[in-house]
């Protein structure tokens, strides 16, 4: 029994690194993208102790304002939570947008989310039932983006902005990082998709999302 659970543990592990590494090479590029859709809803990667943003978090909304701005998307949505002296990740992105063109009134934003299932969970209502989004993030976290959005209920195309400027520590210690992350969103994510079906998200607690 201990052999067993001991192989499916190393399975999972397996296939969590396989999503997550994987995810580069079957995800297209924002700037391959051409279908066009309502919103670019852009994914948070962080935001320095300086309150400038990530090199991820800046360059996946350079790529959304870019879709906005190739008249690919009409609207640019930016999720993310955390703060650095009062400003969110969310706000921060969107004054980023700005800066690279997309006018305020193009603009929505959120800073509460903490996981990407939060990104889907708390941007969703924000927008339009019958709008149509392209996910923009990295490309390693892509999938897992995608699976995010099937489990808050709303499927979504998914495109990879550039990798931000990071060195191999930072590369080595971001894949190792979306590996466990894959392991802790696949449950996660089922027991939002269970909850969702059965009609009772309210009873599910916040940190389950988290």
């Amino acid at each position: 029994m201990i052999l067993l659970l001991l192989r499916l543990s190393v399975a999972y592990v397996l296939l969590c690194a396989v999503l997550g590494f994987g995810s580069a090479f079957v995800v297209p590029s924002c700037a391959s993208v051409t279908g066009t859709r309502d919103v670019a809803l852009v994914l948070g990667a962080g935001i320095r102790r300086d309150g400038t943003l990530s090199p991820d978090s800046a360059t996946r909304t350079e790529a959304g304002a870019e879709l906005y701005r190739r008249g690919l998307v009409s609207a640019v949505h930016l999720s993310g939570g955390g703060a650095v002296g009062g400003t969110t990740i969310g706000e921060t992105m969107a004054r980023h947008a700005m800066d690279h063109g997309v006018p305020e009134s193009a603009l929505s934003w959120e800073g509460r989310s903490q996981s990407t299932l939060q990104n889907a969970v708390f941007s969703l209502p924000m927008l339009p039932e019958d709008a149509t989004i392209r996910v923009v993030t990295e490309p390693y976290h892509a999938l897992r983006g995608a699976a995010s959005f099937l489990a808050a209920g709303r499927p979504s195309p998914v495109c990879a902005a550039p990798r931000g400027d990071t060195g191999a520590y930072d590369w080595t210690r971001d894949r190792l990082r979306e590996t466990a992350a894959w392991g802790l969103n696949i449950l996660r994510g089922s027991a939002y998709a269970i909850s969702a079906a059965l009609g009772r998200t309210d009873a599910l607690p916040e940190w389950v999302l988290e």
